[in-house]
């Protein structure tokens, strides 16, 4: 590992959570070159050489991220209702215009009158009301961190990238899956 590398791994703290979930504080601002070079020297440090990477929504963009930045490092792809970045087409296209508005985070009112434009025509299925139940969960992201969200995605493509990609891949969606 470089030098100045070595120390910007020997500067995070990390507590781990009853849960086995770690925090990581980090220092400095991150994109996501920078998120998967930590990610990468972290599982070094805990002697894990190949993972298989999995995401959702956005966060599997995020794993494709990783899996081309990191292949050595990366066994096997699962990619569950995701994109490929800027260059997809969406679904239905007001469901776009729905999944960037902060709102279906803090008003459940807004979530329950555009659930079907965002999610799909499934809310009831065995008794359980999976509209009900996904709006109660909501934990809506800082301003900040929505912001950064966004930005985050911003010009970002696997496409030209992903004939390339020689991972053994599981790409999971749902049938009626709007965006």
């Amino acid at each position: 590992m470089p030098p100045t590398r070595k120390r910007e791994a020997e500067s995070w703290t990390v507590k781990t959570h009853e849960t086995n979930v770690a925090v990581l504080t980090i220092p400095g601002a991150l994109n996501r070159t920078r998120i998967f070079d930590i990610d990468a020297q972290l599982l070094a440090r805990y002697g894990l050489d190949q993972v298989d990477v999995m995401g959702v929504s956005w966060g599997g963009a995020m794993a494709q991220h990783f899996a081309l930045q990191h292949p050595r490092m990366t066994r096997r792809l699962t990619l569950i209702a995701t994109t490929p970045g800027i260059l997809m087409v969406p679904g239905n296209p007001a469901a776009f215009t729905k999944m960037a508005d902060p709102r279906r985070y803090v008003d459940p009112d807004f979530m329950a009158k555009h659930f079907k434009t965002l999610y799909g025509g499934l809310t009831a299925s065995g008794g359980t009301d999976h509209k009900a139940s996904h709006i109660s969960r909501l934990k809506p992201p800082s301003p900040r961190g929505y912001v950064y969200q966004l930005m985050c995605m911003m010009g970002w493509t696997s496409l030209p990238a992903l004939p390339f990609m020689k991972k053994e891949t599981l790409i999971m969606m749902g049938e009626d899956d709007q965006i």
